[in-house]
């Protein structure tokens, strides 16, 4: 049995009776002895209890749950018990290391920390680093390194020989990487997104028996990095890649044995791209489209020879491969499977006719009938959208202070001019949603040029010299009687 006493835990039978007597005595004689104490028992309150979190920490016993309240935290905290840290809102509780090192670091067993937004550690420095630690929990919370990088250093969470780790429902913006494991085994990576300036989404170093399912990884450079002769048996199932600059999937340096299911691949520069003999890696049920160099790149000849495109390895009753949205060929028997061009991209001998999970949403680009014009400048737009998931719904908004828009191709007039940032939301069935962008120019209408006025000018002067000449010799002819209705009367009178 533990007690409290003076904001100290006594266990029972850990303390002399008279000593226990004696805090007691003192406890009635003077209630505030008890001030520091918890407010519940198993829950150390930040800033209620004790003013920092580290503090918290310090003073909580294995098991407490150290609450930390709404604000901004410029420390850096250690993690040295088996307690739960939990904020009070993920976006509101912000634990800041101003660039001194680690933000978090976990050297314990079995912790969890939950509900904060955890930023600024030192450059090449990481968020939230386990060092050789089983059964830790990271959930809910926004994890970034150097949000005003061009070019971020650093993990979000970096995994050293840790293993049984659950990352799940984060949001990693601005690293190097979002999550990075070296020498780590059996760690699950879920319900993750990784976005704005991640540059690599997940790194696998020689980490085994990972699983990594449904996060959507978006516009960094590589999607998953799966690197060394000990990264094996990994499974990666049903995530999204979209939009990376190099590729979804980087396989290199004899990763072997992982399998890769029922994932999406949109908008990549490269799907797969393999390097260094990688072998017995599995692919299928995934999707393949958009991409902007090839589906699947083998860096040297030889690359990848052992890897199999399809389930037929894993014993199951029906044959599938994955769908291309670049395969021509056509499916005979009608059982979903391609039967001529094969092997689709030089990989799939049983290629499949149409995607066999639902492709997620992706808003490629919009797409204006326009891009400038003068006002009353009238422009319509139509969004270029993926996913398979209809129907689709959209709001517009034109950037112009005007009302918004749900039509799915609408069309706005601008009655002024500026530079205006159109903008789309785009939700699909399931709830999820994306977002495209565009500009447009609208400019005042452009008067008569300089070369033309300065040619109506000239015409203007020219023609009032030359009358002017021709009033003058009209009138002088007219003084010397050498034309007019009068002149021949004038020549009878002379004569």
């Amino acid at each position: 049995m533990n007690l409290w006493v003076g904001g100290l835990h006594v266990h029972q039978g850990g303390i002399e009776p008279l000593l226990l007597a004696s805090i007691l005595l003192l406890s009635i004689l003077s209630p505030s002895f008890f001030s520091t104490a918890h407010a519940n028992p198993g829950t150390v309150n930040v800033p209620g209890d004790y003013p920092s979190i580290q503090l918290g920490i310090n003073h909580a016993i294995v098991g407490d749950t150290v609450m930390v309240g709404l604000g901004v935290y410029n420390e850096r905290v250690v993690l040295n018990k088996t307690v739960h840290l939990v904020g009070a809102a993920r976006d509101g509780t912000i634990i800041d290391g101003q660039r001194a090192g680690t933000v978090v670091t976990v050297t314990v067993d079995s912790a969890s920390i939950t509900g904060f937004t955890i930023r600024n550690p030192a450059i090449f420095g990481n968020a939230v680093e386990l060092l050789h630690v089983n059964n830790t929990s990271v959930t809910n919370c926004a994890i970034s390194t150097d949000v005003g990088s061009g070019r971020p250093t650093g993990a979000g969470l970096d995994l050293y020989g840790s293993n049984g780790t659950l990352v799940d429902g984060n949001v990693f913006t601005h690293s190097l990487y979002g999550v990075n494991m070296s020498f780590s085994v059996r760690n699950r990576i879920s319900n993750n997104r990784m976005l704005n300036s991640t540059l690599i989404g997940v790194e696998f170093l020689d980490s085994a028996n990972n699983t990594i399912v449904q996060n959507r990884i978006e516009y960094g450079e590589e999607g998953l990095d799966l690197t060394g002769p000990g990264t094996i048996g990994n499974n990666v199932t049903r995530n999204a890649l979209v939009g990376m600059s190099l590729s979804g999937v980087f396989l290199i340096d004899r990763a072997f044995g992982n399998l890769f299911v029922e994932n999406s691949f949109l908008l990549n520069h490269i799907g797969v791209n393999i390097q260094n003999v990688t072998s017995q890696n599995t692919f299928y049920h995934n999707s393949f489209l958009r991409s902007g160099f090839r589906h699947v790149n083998h860096v040297f000849p030889g690359d990848g020879a052992l890897d199999v495109w399809d389930n037929r390895s894993l014993g199951g009753p029906v044959k599938g491969g994955n769908y291309w949205d670049d395969y021509m060929g056509t499916d005979g028997d009608g059982d979903g499977i391609g039967d001529t061009n094969r092997p689709a991209d030089g990989v799939d001998t049983y290629p499949l006719m149409s995607p066999f999970v639902p492709v997620p949403l992706a808003v490629v680009k919009i797409i204006p009938s326009k891009v400038s014009g003068s006002v009353p400048f009238l422009v319509s737009f139509q969004a270029d959208v993926l996913g398979t998931l209809k129907p689709f719904t959209y709001l517009w908004s034109f950037g112009d202070n005007s009302s918004n828009s749900t039509e799915s191709i609408p069309s706005h007039t601008y009655s002024t001019a500026g530079n205006f940032t159109v903008r789309v939301v785009v939700r699909d069935g399931s709830g999820a949603s994306d977002v495209g962008s565009v500009s447009v120019l609208a400019s005042n209408p452009s008067g008569p040029s300089l070369i033309l006025w300065a040619g109506l000018i000239v015409l203007g002067v020219g023609g009032g010299v030359l009358g002017f000449v021709y009033y003058r010799r009209r009138k002088g002819r007219r003084a010397d009687g050498v034309e007019g209705p009068n002149q021949e009367k004038r020549s009878k009178t002379n004569g």
